[in-house]
């Protein structure tokens, strides 16, 4: 029968006698006997040694096994971002052979799909998706939410923070690989000094929004000393939208 990799679907049923088949199979991918749930990332994971120690208190002094999967992943991209994979299993109860797809969604899986009954094997479908600013947020959120699940957090550093709208200030223990915050202290008395350069920063906002606000009002001065209806119209409707 050979290695195989293997989905798993507990909603997923043969369409003959409507029996649950929640293992299904494919020789589609590498084959490395890979196991994946539903919103499982569909890329292999790295292999780790088994402590000698605890291999023999566990497996009885056996030679095997020597090496157990980790949460690390080979790769952040998956095998697929968008498609369907060919699945197959044998009905339990009426012996019928099944065909069906494990439908690939951003990378993770979906879900097993069309399934059905002593019909030839089906081949690899790949979906080509329209990219926006929408779907490319979403690509760039998911493989940092990877990078920051798999990262080891070795290299760290502690940085200030400031939460809009209301300025709250804090300092937050930040990965440098992943920029994951592993810790944060919030409050006036954990950020430290401001540099030359950040206090230059806060002052020269402070300028810019002054300046905004005085130019605001000397332009609703202006039309309200003004006898044009068309420019009083305007002002009237400004305030009001604001």
């Amino acid at each position: 029968m050979g290695m195989f990799d293997s989905f798993r679907d507990l909603n997923a049923e043969c369409p003959k006698c409507h029996t649950e088949v929640t293992e299904w199979q494919t020789k589609d991918l590498e084959s490395l006997g890979e196991h994946w749930d539903k919103d499982d990332f569909v890329q292999y994971r790295k292999l780790k040694r088994i402590p000698e120690k605890e291999r023999k208190r566990k497996y009885a002094g056996r030679p095997f096994p020597l090496f157990r999967t980790s949460k690390e992943y080979l790769s952040d991209a998956p095998l697929v971002f968008n498609g369907k994979i060919p699945v197959h299993m044998s009905c339990g109860k009426c012996n019928a052979w099944l065909e069906g797809y494990a439908r690939i969604l951003d990378g993770r899986f979906a879900g097993i799909v069309e399934i059905e009954a002593d019909v030839k094997a089906k081949q690899r479908v790949l979906i080509r998706r329209g990219t926006t600013a929408q779907t490319l947020r979403a690509d760039y959120e998911e493989k940092l939410s990877r990078l920051q699940e798999s990262c080891s957090h070795k290299k760290t550093k502690w940085m200030n923070l400031v939460w809009p709208p209301t300025l709250n200030y804090g300092r937050a223990l930040v990965c440098l690989r992943c920029e994951k915050r592993l810790k944060i202290k919030q409050g006036w008395e954990s950020a430290g000094a401001l540099s030359p350069s950040e206090t230059m920063d806060v002052s020269s906002n402070v300028q810019r929004i002054r300046a905004q606000s005085r130019k605001r009002l000397d332009w609703t001065a202006s039309i309200a000393s003004s006898s044009n209806p068309r420019q009083r119209k305007l002002l009237r409707t400004s305030v009001r939208l604001r």
